[in-house]
């Protein structure tokens, strides 16, 4: 209901101030029922619910257009709120959602539980008066006396003889209480509470950035320990790869287009893991960044389809993403990194095909301020490329002269060599071991997907013998089975003359069998228009057969 709404009931509001306060009541009363009706129109129950990127990019516009003042110097002050929100729709997506989001929050960051008292506390041991006020902070439902009856402290301290027995057992039972059990209490609480407290702040407007003591009671700001996980998902993600010049050099210009909204090209081999690398680093910062794989086909839906599941969007149909994607991205969301950039250009065209991909990237994300993030293979890439501006006279320059683009290296060193096959044989210390083993991964076309299928090889075969764990004579072993050795060809004499079934030699070739040239090639290969006429008829009787 709108201000207009209520003026038909009840008459005009012609005083200034009250009809401002009824305004914003309304604006209130709105948001507060959105979290609702979302969760009514989800087929999950609100900390299952998966959150959509407009929900989070509407909460973000609501705030900088001044509605809530409160929230936007929140805002400002922890400009890491906007990722951390993008960060919890992202984890809302993933298997187990925002329930085991929190599971995981509570057993990595339990050293932030505690109720206020706790929290003020450096002792790891409580008095017994500090005791009963940490219970009288600890809701009754999870055990403690908040919303219970209200004990004075120095009553339970108290030992006067004729107080009633029931308060001798509750000062005994809160007196026996550690901060280890006061913990666990906050905890199970926390596990309860948070995962519909997390998907709230995402989704409803007028959820404040600072908790109420009353709704979050188990821990001083959630926000901060949703930060701590996201700062562990990022070296948790970065852990997942072996770090190599590659690596090294793709997360650098990565994390420089973040920052100077440049945009930036990837260029290298296929062999040393550059989409494993860019997956890893758009895992380590989903709240900033998000991995597309471009699709092969022609369409554009396609594409923006991929775009759109990416992010994380509702909506559906071409015009609808369009819009979304502009929506969210204007209101702080993630923006998508491109693997396989060759196929934004069309797969067929004719003399008046533009690149629509390549041009929506253009107009939607570099022209309009947002860092443009790329990667390709340039054996690929450039012959696509020539070939589409050779057909349609495409000005590519626009395009190329605005991009950076970074050279990986074509070759990996001993070192980083050693490194990755570190990284899969933990158990191998020896650096010519290592190397022995990178040094058959070097002979396919991709080297890391080679180390990590002579790795899980090797521990398939270990498990199937009871072996606890691998080492060089196994691998050694497995190797030979993947890359067996070439046999050097037998030499044998040459059988004597007499017993040769051939009886003539053969003079000439069949007519119909000339070798044929193939233009330009000087290469001399048989073709199917060189056997015309090669009937039976034109037979050279000199041709003696093998059976006569």
């Amino acid at each position: 209901m709108t201000i207009d709404d209520l003026e038909k009931h009840v008459g005009p509001v012609e005083d200034y101030q009250c009809r401002a306060y009824l305004t914003a009541l309304l604006k209130r009363k709105s948001a507060r029922s959105q979290m609702d009706r979302l969760i009514m129109q989800a087929s999950e129950p609100a900390p299952f619910m998966k959150i959509a990127a407009e929900h989070v990019a509407h909460k973000i516009a609501a705030i900088r257009n001044y509605e809530y003042p409160e929230s936007l110097r929140q805002l400002e002050a922890r400009p890491r709120i906007v990722e951390a929100l993008y960060f919890l729709q992202y984890i809302s997506r993933e298997p187990g959602a925002l329930v085991k989001f929190s599971s995981d929050l509570v057993r990595e960051c339990a050293a932030m539980f505690g109720t206020p008292t706790m929290r003020g506390k450096k002792s790891q041991s409580y008095s017994a008066k500090d005791k009963i006020q940490i219970w009288k902070e600890i809701p009754s439902i999870e055990g403690g006396g908040k919303g219970s009856a209200q004990f004075d402290v120095e009553w339970l301290l108290d030992s006067t003889p004729g107080r009633p027995k029931e308060d001798d057992e509750l000062a005994d039972q809160i007196k026996a209480e550690t901060r280890e059990s006061f913990q666990a209490q906050c905890q199970r609480g926390a596990e309860k509470v948070l995962p519909d407290y997390l998907a709230a702040l995402c989704v409803q407007i007028d959820k404040p950035f600072i908790p109420s003591p009353r709704e979050i009671w188990f821990m001083a700001d959630p926000l901060d320990a949703v930060i701590a996980m996201m700062d562990k998902q990022e070296r948790d993600a970065a852990a997942s790869l072996a770090c190599t010049k590659v690596t090294e050099i793709m997360f650098e210009a990565i994390d420089r287009a973040l920052e100077t909204k440049d945009m930036v090209q990837l260029c290298g081999s296929p062999r040393f893991g550059k989409t494993e690398a860019l997956k890893a680093k758009a895992r380590m910062r989903p709240g900033l960044m998000r991995f597309v794989a471009v699709p092969s086909s022609n369409s554009m839906d396609d594409f923006l389809d991929k775009v759109g599941d990416a992010m994380g969007l509702a909506a559906k149909g071409l015009s609808q993403i369009r819009k979304a994607l502009r929506y969210v991205l204007k209101h702080g969301g993630p923006v998508p990194v491109f693997d396989e950039a060759a196929w934004l250009f069309p797969k067929s065209y004719s003399k008046t095909t533009s690149p629509a991909r390549l041009d929506w990237i253009r107009s939607e994300l570099f022209d309009s301020g947002f860092p443009t993030i790329m990667a390709a293979t340039p054996q690929w890439y450039e012959e696509i490329v020539k070939r589409f501006v050779k057909t349609t006279g495409y000005r590519i320059e626009q395009f190329t002269g605005r991009c950076e683009r970074v050279q990986l290296p074509d070759e990996l060193p001993d070192e980083d060599l050693a490194k990755v096959a570190a990284f899969h044989f933990p158990e191998i210390q020896k650096r010519g071991d290592l190397i022995y083993i990178a040094s058959y991964a070097l002979r396919e076309e991709n080297f890391l997907q080679t180390i990590e299928r002579i790795s899980k090889r090797a521990r398939y075969t270990a498990r199937r013998r009871g072996l606890a764990e691998i080492g060089m004579a196994l691998i050694k072993e497995t190797i030979d089975a993947m890359f067996p050795k070439t046999k050097e060809p037998t030499q044998h004499s040459p059988e004597p003359a007499q017993d040769r079934p051939i009886k003539a030699p053969l003079t000439a070739p069949l007519r119909g069998l000339k070798p044929a040239t193939t233009r330009g090639t000087g290469l001399e290969v048989f073709q199917d228009r060189s056997l015309r006429g090669a009937g039976r008829d034109s037979e050279k009787t000199e041709v003696v057969s093998a059976d006569s």
